[in-house]
């Protein structure tokens, strides 16, 4: 194919030098100019590639940015939406838990007065059987064992009181230091998903910048590539030419 465009341009060259020398230089100008107005809309296509490509760039950028803040926003609601859940089942919890303890509280403080009430009854039978019996020389022994018998009810009294408000006092602290577990734990948690999701971010801005990097290193091989094909198209063509004169003058010159 290039024998055959060789001929063709040394037949058309030849026909030219028969038209005259003015009609040659004529001709090679306007050759001139058309590869200058070729090479200025190749630079042209060039420079409008590129604008395209960074306003393309530009508006992905854009994009991905909107796509990350609308996630972020979407999981800092769905986080907030569990807490939520999360707090108002703790409370129904701890309410159903507070009401179950005062039901049982309740039930073992009416089983407790029911069983005091039948042992006073029941003392109450042994002591007025006593008193009959020993009505005389018991009347202050039974007076001192009463008042004994008092001191020690509210000794108890005081003792089981003592003892339920240490076991309340215990509860509360132990609710507080399970409480303050649980917002750190959360806390803690919400600290190591901010920094996964901080670090999957700057990975894919890494992966993006690599792959436009590699996509302009490609551009720009091709480009040079396609202007050296150039380059060598047209040497190749004035070669031709300065062949095509050569022969021409020789053969005039014969």
């Amino acid at each position: 194919k290039k024998r055959k465009q060789k001929d063709k341009r040394q037949e058309e060259e030849e026909g030219k030098e028969k038209k005259g020398q003015d009609t040659e230089a004529a001709e090679k100008r306007r050759q001139d100019e058309e590869a200058e107005e070729k090479q200025r809309q190749e630079e042209e296509n060039r420079r409008r590639e590129a604008e395209a490509a960074e306003q393309k760039r530009q508006e992905e950028e854009a994009a991905e940015k909107k796509r990350q803040e609308e996630a972020a926003e979407k999981q800092r609601q769905e986080a907030e939406a569990a807490e939520k859940k999360r707090q108002e089942e703790e409370a129904e919890r701890k309410r159903q838990e507070e009401e179950a303890a005062e039901k049982k509280r309740q039930e073992e403080e009416a089983e407790r007065k029911r069983q005091e009430e039948e042992a006073a009854e029941k003392k109450r039978q042994e002591e007025e059987a006593e008193k009959k019996r020993l009505e005389e020389e018991a009347a202050e022994k039974k007076r001192r064992e009463e008042e004994a018998e008092k001191k020690r009810q509210e000794e108890e009294a005081a003792e089981k009181k003592r003892q339920e408000e240490e076991a309340e006092r215990k509860r509360q602290e132990e609710e507080a230091a399970e409480k303050k577990r649980q917002e750190e734990e959360a806390a803690e948690k919400k600290r190591q998903e901010e920094e996964a999701e901080k670090k999957r971010q700057e990975e894919e801005a890494e992966r993006k910048q690599k792959e436009e990097a590699e996509a302009a290193e490609r551009k720009r091989q091709e480009e040079e590539a396609e202007k050296k094909r150039q380059e060598e198209e047209a040497a190749e063509k004035k070669r031709q030419e300065e062949e095509a004169e050569a022969a021409e003058k020789k053969r005039q010159e014969e």
